[in-house]
């Protein structure tokens, strides 16, 4: 979870609102580290599926809001739709986590034999 929190976190908390916002490639380097924290989680650890899909999703999302403090405390009328951000990281990062998951289980389970 750590992992997830602080790979996913950094790309966005060292970037200005405005970067953010016309850029996509922090965003992407986000949920990117965030699926890649996902299928690690499913190769080496022995959570449970929902375990280790609710700790991807969790870890990001603390991610995100440490960006919504820091640019709040910016300027307070960055991302005024915040809770529609959140929703879409949600979606994005649930499906996902959901399918890497799933693909690092079975490998996992593959290796094993």
């Amino acid at each position: 979870g750590l992992f997830i929190f602080l790979a996913s976190g950094i790309p966005w908390w060292i970037t200005d609102y405005a970067t953010y916002s016309l850029s996509s490639i922090y965003t992407n380097v986000s949920i990117g580290s965030c699926m890649a924290g996902a299928l690690l989680l499913a190769l080496f650890t022995d959570l449970k599926y929902v375990e280790k899909v609710l700790t991807a999703l969790i870890a990001h999302m603390m991610a995100f809001l440490v960006k919504l403090l820091l640019d709040w405390r910016e300027d307070p009328t960055n991302h005024n739709l915040f809770p529609f951000e959140m929703v879409f990281y949600l979606f994005i990062d649930g499906a996902g986590s959901v399918v890497l998951v799933f693909i690092g289980t079975f490998l996992r389970k593959r290796t094993r034999k």
